[in-house]
């Protein structure tokens, strides 16, 4: 009976310690609890500085961004656009709802099945592309060097 008690024990204490190590960050993830001062705006500039895009980047307006990226009313969005021949683009919507971060996951999808018809070298980007809840925000970015978003996003946050 020890015996079967030691064993429930120690299966016990494994499982616990195995939840513990799972809950755990490996230091990749975006914080989406972090504390940002920063408007969507602001957040967009620190990204347009620091991130490089090979295509000229113009704002667009807000409305017509929230129809094309499939954002609820009300939202807010900052986009900025690039010729239509790269797929490089910019936007940050004001949730941090799961749907958010699945629509722009669908629409990068959907932009690879385009691109790959005529402009293939421009999926490598659109499957490396920077979608993730930053404080308040959802970002979606695609450019050349993805990799710069996360340093340009950590200068925001206290």
């Amino acid at each position: 009976m020890k015996k079967i008690a030691s064993a429930i024990s120690l299966i016990l204490i494994l499982s616990l310690c195995f939840s513990f190590v799972s809950c755990g960050s490996n230091g990749d993830e975006t914080d989406t609890n972090a504390k940002i001062d920063a408007t969507a705006e602001e957040i967009a500039s620190a990204i347009l500085s620091k991130v490089t895009f090979t295509d000229k980047l113009s704002a667009i307006d807000s409305d017509v961004a929230a129809k094309l990226y499939s954002v609820e009313d009300g939202v807010k969005v900052v986009a900025y656009c690039g010729s239509g021949a790269l797929a490089e683009e910019l936007v940050i919507v004001e949730s941090t709802k799961a749907a958010v971060k699945e629509t722009f996951e669908k629409y990068r999808d959907k932009q690879v099945g385009i691109f790959e018809k005529y402009n293939t070298d421009e999926v490598a980007k659109l499957n490396s592309a920077y979608i993730e809840v930053f404080g308040n925000y959802t970002v979606y970015c695609v450019s050349p060097s993805t990799s710069d978003v996360k340093s340009a996003l950590s200068g925001l946050t206290k």
